[in-house]
């Protein structure tokens, strides 16, 4: 029999500053509960898939980012191939007791399978993907492996869930993350709408509130941010540009021509999430302050944004509609959907179902940070897993915290009895007869 230990969304980051405390980006705080994983799996696995988000290069010094690059396709671009090295090297020095861990895992004669996410396709760049080997020196070449897409193993399929997921974080092909840009004629890394907003919006916003992108999804935290009065019009409009965009179909850029501004009152009313529209709205013409801001922020725009948003569809025949809410995240209204990630037509769990076939019995995703058990008594999807996250997070299971989420302030977002830690890995049995057995297990603190 084999043993495959699954986890996913570790999100390294900038680690401790050089007082002593924590980088305000940084989400893993775990490098010593993560050796004492590795060490109580030693002697039962031959293999450790960690399931994207591996490090979190959206959050990472160099940001280097800058707003407006393109590639010819329309695709959003991000940072360069020694961008990320830097990124890298950021990381390394934060977590160097993690990698030497890490190091000392393959160095049993384990193997170690990266599978790419969201926030790490910068792995995937040749030289940063050398730099991981020279690091970590496998004793073998075939002791890591890394792919950009999923692997299975027996009966059981491992991928990150992303390209299921709410569209803001789908990359257009995630075969091909790499594009020349039409600006200076670099390869640069696609970005997905929700690094987009990652760098855009919640890095400076955690720089004030630490625990802003704690709460999953990020949209229903800004919205919250908003509506509680903690976040500005000028965040509140590149909210609104996020909701207009994130859905777009990239290959519709190339050929648009539409760039026509819309009035900053317009954008807020043609929202298809009325509450959000309502809300805004209310906010828009009584509070002065809120209005001048948010109207500079849609002044901002860039000729490439307004495309995107009078966008249309790949078969020409409609307009880009903006995203609502619940498109993007799921409710808090109900225990069954904090704990089970909402199974009321949830793209994750229809994109999962999609999956199952003769030679796919089981599938694992990550990425929603929301720890789901397929082999529970009561699972509402058999045999569908979600390893969840090692970033602490609010336990929505909890009726007080959901209460608590509706109506959250900044003084919740800074916290740290409100947001825990449930650490979870999925162990794959594989049978000499290639039978499979899935279940999750809970990593002790």
């Amino acid at each position: 029999m084999s043993r495959h230990f699954v986890i996913s969304d570790l999100h390294l980051g900038m680690g401790r500053r050089p007082d002593g405390e924590w980088h305000p980006l940084e989400d893993f705080k775990s490098d010593a509960s993560f050796k004492k994983f590795l060490d109580s799996i030693e002697a039962e696995a031959d293999e450790l898939i960690i399931n994207g988000d591996w490090i979190d290069f959206t959050q990472l010094e160099p940001f280097a980012y800058h707003p407006g690059l393109f590639s010819a396709e329309g695709h959003r671009l991000g940072w360069t191939q020694e961008e990320s090295l830097a990124k890298l090297e950021s990381c390394k020095r934060a977590h160097e007791p993690f990698f030497q861990n890490l190091k000392g895992f393959l160095h049993t004669g384990k193997k170690v399978t990266i599978i790419m996410g969201n926030h790490d396709p910068d792995l995937f760049w040749p030289d940063v993907q050398k730099e991981i080997r020279r690091l970590l020196q496998p004793s073998r070449e075939e002791q890591l492996e890394m792919t950009m897409t999923y692997v299975r193993r027996g009966s059981a399929h491992i991928e990150h869930g992303n390209q299921y997921c709410s569209p803001e974080n789908k990359f257009y092909n995630p075969h091909n993350v790499f594009h020349d840009c039409t600006r200076d004629g670099q390869r640069r890394l696609e970005l997905v709408w929700g690094s987009v907003f990652v760098m855009e919006f919640l890095n400076p916003m955690e720089e004030k509130h630490p625990y802003a992108d704690n709460i999953k999804t990020t949209a229903r935290a800004i919205w919250l941010g908003i509506k509680n009065g903690w976040v500005g019009g000028r965040e509140a409009a590149k909210f609104v540009k996020f909701l207009w965009g994130a859905g777009i179909p990239w290959d519709s850029l190339a050929s648009n021509i539409l760039s026509e501004e819309k009035s900053p009152d317009l954008m807020i009313r043609d929202l298809r999430d009325r509450d959000i529209a309502q809300g805004l709205m209310h906010l828009y013409e009584r509070d002065v302050e809120f209005r001048k801001s948010f109207d500079e922020e849609i002044a901002r725009t860039s000729r490439e944004e307004w495309m995107a948003i009078n966008s249309i569809d790949r078969n020409g025949s409609d307009h880009q509609q903006p995203l609502s809410i619940e498109e993007l995240t799921p409710s808090t209204e109900t225990e069954e959907a904090a704990t089970l990630g909402v199974f009321r037509e949830n793209p994750e769990v229809r994109g999962a179902e999609s999956l199952f076939s003769d030679e796919v019995k089981q599938v694992i995703f990550g990425h929603t940070h929301t720890e789901i058990d397929g082999a529970a008594q009561d699972a509402r999807v058999e045999n569908y897993f979600n390893t969840g996250t090692w970033v602490n997070s609010m336990d929505l299971s909890k009726r007080a915290n959901r209460l608590r989420l509706e109506n959250i302030s900044e003084a919740d977002l800074k916290n740290d009895a409100l947001f825990d830690l449930r650490l979870r890995t999925a162990v794959i049995e594989i049978g000499s007869d290639n039978s499979t057995r899935v279940s999750l297990r809970a990593i002790p603190l």
